[in-house]
């Protein structure tokens, strides 16, 4: 254990000198300070993120580590770091979420990191770290306390200690780096599962590429058992707790469970691809200006079949009712419900950021910029194919290997656990695919053209990407802005009606209020999934007397203890009675600026 290796794998002389630390404070500092202009401050739940507030408050009050029934994800050591501030600052939703902004901030810093070892250069780098810092799912997980985010700061801890790992000159040090590395993500991954994929993935990836070492690598297979053990026994443990809902896998499909499988995956794979695309956007962008370059009749057949194909594609998807689902963002529901009107989860309520009009052209925008770099792409391996040689400078062997198992083992985890993949679920898949197409932009692009001099580049990459990553940001800070105002309105609404002395049972103020109201009321989510205790679960019709238009978007059998006589949407509805208060206005910085939130009540209440 005791041998030197005087060629690191990484060829930079001195990382710890060459890093650019100020570089990922900034990187994390502009994502907070956009997140703070935000406003998301709201003392409500946040999509589901209610669900792990409450497991935080009552370890916090109890010391118990308690599930409620909803959600199949661990928690784990984001609630006691939740509780901490509870205890710190007083129970509040605020002071809860408040909780994830170190987390973010790390996760930004560490993300920089690791593309400065991947050799990203540091412009490149600056900009792939804010691609993924002011992207609008990460911000919005920033500003919640749901586990997407924890999740993908385990992932990134693992990646970069597996980095350090590898660039590790002696074993000793190299044994130390990776026991840290497993040690950190057996804890980590236990707020979302996916972490876990660093340990069971990204470790063995790693101690691949130092094989040659053996005692390291022996050593290291050791510990690697050792973690996996570790990882089901607490698997084990989180599946004997009462109300934890455990996540659908292989041994539960039969004939037609393998089918809705297949069929599910068919039509959400190739949108969580597309999602995925215009979440990198404006790293795709930098190929934009590489087409004036291109063949010119080649170009010109591709952009005639791609234009065809898309009428087409968009045509089908219009006769069969389905334009909706296969416009951009594609996917739910966080980048679907910014700059909306409401947040689609309450009667009344849309789910769409823009009209059509204004969703094709950003769909022929993320498609175009993609097809774009795959006809680069294949060029260069046509080239490759008859002979030319690629000269590749950065470490491409130790990236793929230690990124590529990862994803594919991600993807795999999603594709099975997942009934329906929302954009949150894809931040991982952000990490890697800037990575990935950063390295690829610097090593085989930027060397064949000269952009020194030129006004349509800052620091190699070019102004459209710097242009597109500065309108996503401006609609993360709007989207987000817009919908805590939306939140905060509800729960205006919500208020104004209790101050009558209407009880918040008779209530109903959408998703995340009703489900607080059960929570505090029946303890637990009435849902069907519960498998401990086995009699938890009953199952409560919708009431005869509520027509279907006028139904919750979810089903009173999650919520039994919600009785509502009354209903907050966002235009009245006509199965509704107008109720005896007044709408509650507010302001919104994407239009319809002016907004409002309406209190109704059912028809047979006097």
């Amino acid at each position: 254990m005791a041998q030197t290796v005087t060629d690191p794998i990484y060829r930079q002389a001195d990382l710890e000198q060459q890093s650019y630390q100020s570089d990922g404070i900034i990187c994390a500092l502009l994502m907070t300070a956009c997140l703070l202009l935000a406003r998301p401050f709201l003392d409500m739940g946040f999509v589901d993120d209610w669900s792990y507030i409450k497991t935080a408050q009552v370890f916090a009050e109890t010391g118990h580590f308690a599930y409620n029934g909803w959600g199949a994800v661990t928690v784990g050591w984001q609630a006691l770091w939740g509780a901490l501030f509870v205890k710190l600052l007083g129970f509040s939703f605020i002071h809860v979420r408040l909780s994830m902004l170190p987390v973010s901030i790390a996760s930004v810093y560490l993300f920089h990191q690791i593309l400065i070892r991947f050799e990203i250069s540091r412009a490149n780098a600056l900009f792939g770290t804010l691609v993924l810092g002011l992207s609008p799912v990460f911000m919005a997980m920033a500003a919640s306390f749901l586990t997407d985010l924890p999740g993908l700061f385990s992932t990134l801890l693992c990646l970069y200690l597996c980095q350090r790992t590898l660039a590790a000159r002696t074993d000793a040090t190299a044994l130390a780096w990776l026991s840290v590395a497993i040690v950190s993500n057996v804890a980590s991954g236990t707020a979302r599962q996916t972490g876990w994929l660093g340990v069971l993935v990204m470790v063995p990836s790693t101690l691949w590429l130092l094989r040659s070492r053996r005692g390291l690598f022996w050593m290291g297979g050791l510990l690697w058992v050792a973690s996996v053990g570790a990882v089901f026994l607490t698997m084990h443990w989180f599946y004997q707790q009462p109300y934890f809902i455990e996540i659908n896998s292989p041994h539960h499909f039969g004939r037609t469970a393998i089918k809705q499988f297949l069929l599910r995956n068919a039509d959400q794979g190739p949108k969580a691809f597309l999602c995925l695309l215009l979440l990198v956007l404006p790293v795709l962008a930098v190929w934009l200006p590489l087409a004036r370059s291109m063949s010119r009749r080649r170009f010109a057949w591709l952009s005639l079949t791609a234009v065809v194909l898309l009428i087409g594609a968009l045509l089908y998807a219009g006769t069969h009712g389905k334009l909706n689902t296969w416009l951009a963002p594609w996917l739910l529901h966080v980048i679907g419900y910014m700059g909306t009107p409401g947040a689609g989860n309450i009667p009344g309520w849309h789910a769409a950021p823009f009209g059509y009009w204004q969703r094709i052209p950003i769909t022929a925008f993320v498609i175009g910029s993609a097809l774009i770099f795959f006809l680069d792409l294949f060029q260069r391996l046509a080239l490759r194919a008859q002979g030319s040689k690629m000269s590749a400078k950065l470490p491409w062997r130790q990236i793929l290997w230690l990124i590529v198992p990862y994803t594919i083992g991600y993807m795999g985890a999603l594709s099975m656990a997942a009934a329906l993949i929302f954009d949150r679920y894809l931040l991982a898949a952000q990490a890697v695919a800037i990575t990935l197409l950063l390295g690829y932009y610097q090593d085989f692009v930027t060397p064949q053209i000269n952009p020194l001099g030129s006004r349509s580049v800052i620091g190699r990459i070019p102004l459209v990407s710097w242009l597109v990553l500065f309108l996503f940001a401006c609609y993360s800070v709007a989207g987000i802005h817009d919908w805590f105002a939306l939140d905060r309105a509800r729960l205006d609404a919500a208020q104004e009606v209790r101050r009558s002395g209407v009880p918040r049972v008779a209530i109903a103020g959408g998703f995340e209020y009703d489900a607080w109201t059960q929570l505090e009321v029946g303890g637990h989510i009435n849902n069907e999934g519960i498998k401990n205790p086995p009699d938890a679960y009953h199952k409560v019709p919708y009431p005869k007397d509520l027509d279907p238009p006028c139904r919750t978007w979810f089903s009173p059998t999650l919520f039994p203890a919600v009785r509502p006589r009354y209903y907050l949407v966002f235009s009245p509805l006509p199965c509704f009675a107008l109720a005896p208060f007044p709408p509650v206005t507010y302001h919104a910085w994407m239009a319809p600026f002016t907004r409002h939130v309406y209190i109704q009540q059912r028809k047979n209440e006097k």
